[in-house]
């Protein structure tokens, strides 16, 4: 089973040590994260980018249903 990662950032707005605001995290595995960051390329950029924000979703989803983010 792939290792849960605290937040996976996006390489549009940062990346390496340069995290993104933590409000545009997603919570994922690690295969996730690799796909995401194109270190592996099972499905294609387009639809890597379009599970990234699904994954942003449903993170804040979480964090707003725990009150750690306000709407």
């Amino acid at each position: 089973m792939p290792k849960l990662i605290p937040g996976l950032h996006d390489i549009a707005t940062g990346f390496g040590f340069i995290r993104s605001c933590w409000t545009l995290t997603a919570w994922a595995c690690s295969s996730c994260h690799d796909e995401i960051d194109r270190r592996t390329r099972h499905i294609d950029a387009d639809s890597a980018s379009l599970a990234h924000l699904e994954g942003v979703i449903r993170t804040q989803a979480v964090l707003l249903k725990e009150g750690k983010l306000a709407a």
